[in-house]
């Protein structure tokens, strides 16, 4: 059984290092042969190679990005037959395994509207959304594409704003002015640890904001303003 365990490890690494290498007809004739061998585990350990073509490259999910991954695939696409953390060797021969590498996005066009992540445009990574039946409001970090199942899905990767402490609360002026729909919250990008994964489907439209600096409302830190209201509603019927 370990021999086989062994074999099948070395096949599959083989088969990876092809497709990194760029030969790509030893790649598809490995690929055939491992599908052949072990259908299952070999369709989900090469599933995020299947992505490349001449126009796409894949790099590794951070390891504390790809454990949220993780979590949302199996919570929210994969429950009945979960996924496995491609670290928990050896696999079982039926395993599902989900990748670590993926092809990471700066741009995505969702119903319309353009969404980007924080490095590549500020303006479009600030969206609203609905998390866990919060409406809630963020910044894109990052965007992952991979396959589930077969099926091509995107994720993103979202940072928390950082609230206002009790003493800075205070003194926002906008708590006294809610029909501004706007909210002030610290500027600092928050830790890692602090960052959701959730699915486009959750987006519910754009937010406009604007910095302001440290002293700004009596407030020691550089602080943002959320104005909250560009999608003017249209889109929140269906979370009510």
């Amino acid at each position: 059984m370990l021999r086989q365990i062994s074999r099948r490890g070395r096949l599959l690494a083989l088969l990876r290092d092809s497709f990194h290498s760029g030969t790509t007809t030893v790649g598809l004739g490995l690929s055939l042969m491992a599908k052949t061998l072990f259908p299952t585990s070999a369709e989900t350990a090469t599933m995020n190679d299947t992505n490349v073509t001449s126009t796409t490259t894949q790099s590794d999910i951070p390891i504390a990005i790809y454990e949220r991954v993780l979590a949302y695939t199996n919570k929210n696409f994969s429950s009945s037959n979960p996924y496995r953390d491609f670290r928990r060797l050896p696999h079982p021969g039926d395993a599902r395994v989900l990748g670590r590498r993926a092809i990471s996005i700066r741009h995505w066009k969702h119903n319309g509207r353009e969404y980007s992540i924080r490095g590549a445009h500020p303006g479009n990574s600030s969206i609203s959304f609905d998390h866990n039946s919060i409406h809630d409001a963020r910044f894109i970090e990052q965007m992952w594409r991979f396959l589930v199942d077969g099926r091509e899905r995107t994720l993103m990767v979202i940072s928390l704003h950082m609230f206002l402490l009790p003493l800075d609360q205070e003194k926002n002026p906008y708590t006294q002015r809610p029909g501004l729909a706007c909210q002030l919250v610290y500027s600092r990008r928050p830790p890692l640890h602090d960052w959701v994964v959730i699915s486009p489907e959750q987006i519910i439209g754009h937010v406009a904001y604007y910095q302001r600096p440290p002293g700004s409302f009596g407030i020691q830190q550089t602080t943002t303003v959320l104005i909250n209201s560009l999608h003017r509603y249209r889109d929140m019927l269906k979370f009510q």
